[in-house]
């Protein structure tokens, strides 16, 4: 028998590392609980290193906060905020990621064009002064000669690996960026992965990072189908193609593995619903004899927006702001949801 190909094996590997199999029951009980409510357009979360405290870009009130005792207590403020290019909502301050426990990655979201960048941040203890936006400790923007014929901003994915911060904008063409760690300093950002490039024409719109540090990426558009969204797996050395597939949804807004079980969940717009982005887990499903993705829907969210997970595989999940002719109130919320 001939051996299989290099291409197969590097599907197979990727599979094998990336996906669970299908699951053999969707949770019938799922309990969607608040954390806290009354926020501003929130948007990237993220959780601190040792301490678990949750921490929120209130992306329309151009701060990063943290969640003390269900209450937000300000850490990093005076960000501008932008209308959106759909649904005129704020913009601020989009994605998160820790570095190590006292630095934080924050990718820009209110200013113009191409001055948004990704800030690295030495936060205060808790119950000391706020940060105003401009104290940053580094910006990181594209590399001299790096920048793309389209600006640059929108950083609303960022994922921290062991040699350096992937960051990605759905502006200007979606691709896939790096900021090398050089000892305790990152680098301008690199282009790393050409996603229109490698997908025909596709742009990315959510990124995550495989239990096994593959760039897991989620794609709009490519391949003459603007309707559907795709999962892609590139290797986190070569930045080479692994995989691509269908999942089932309209669309992809965030991905984050649970260290728990290790399943692949995602943010994200079934296709009788393109206007409601609730929680879908993504599992692997060869019943057809190829694989396929099949997204199992496990809880409606309505406008879910960003999600991180904890060591217990307890979800924690920002929830846009509703459009209320009836009410001026801020109606965002980070919510959580236990057993995943």
């Amino acid at each position: 028998m001939k051996r299989a190909s290099g291409w197969f094996c590097a599907l197979a590997w990727a599979l094998s590392v990336s996906l669970a199999p299908a699951q053999d029951a969707t949770p019938t009980e799922t309990k969607v609980e608040t954390v806290v409510s009354g926020l501003t357009d929130p948007a990237g979360i993220a959780l601190q290193p040792e301490t678990g405290a949750v921490f929120v870009a209130e992306s329309g009130a151009g701060r990063i906060c943290r969640i003390v005792d269900g209450k937000l207590e300000a850490v990093i403020q005076g960000s501008p905020t932008e209308p959106s290019t759909s649904g005129g909502r704020a913009v601020g301050p989009l994605g998160l990621a820790f570095v190590d426990k006292q630095t934080l990655a924050v990718g820009d979201g209110g200013y113009k064009g191409d001055e948004d960048v990704v800030r690295i941040f030495k936060l205060p203890a808790e119950g000391d002064a706020t940060l105003g936006y401009e104290q940053a400790e580094a910006k990181l923007k594209p590399a001299d000669g790096k920048k793309p014929q389209t600006p640059t901003g929108d950083w609303a994915s960022l994922a921290l690996a062991r040699h350096g911060l992937y960051v990605v904008s759905p502006a200007g063409g979606g691709a896939v960026w790096k900021g090398a760690l050089k000892g305790t300093k990152f680098s301008d950002l690199e282009p790393v992965i050409d996603v229109a490039g490698k997908t025909s024409g596709a742009e990315a719109t959510a990124l995550a990072l495989s239990p096994r540090g593959e760039v897991v990426l989620g794609l709009r558009g490519g391949d003459g189908d603007s309707s559907a969204a795709k999962l892609a797996f590139f290797s986190a050395k070569t930045h080479e193609s692994l995989l691509k597939l269908d999942c089932g949804l309209a669309a992809i807004a965030a991905l984050a593995y649970s260290p728990k079980t290790g399943l692949l969940y995602a943010l994200g717009s079934a296709a009788d619903s393109p206007d409601k982005v609730d929680l879908f887990r993504l599992d692997s499903d060869t019943t057809s004899g190829e694989q396929r993705i099949k997204a199992v829907k496990i809880a409606p969210l309505d406008q879910a927006a960003a999600m991180v997970f904890d060591k217990d595989g307890v979800a924690y999940i920002t929830v846009r702001s509703k459009a209320d002719a009836s009410s001026d109130a801020p109606s965002g919320a980070v919510v959580k949801i236990a057993g995943l």
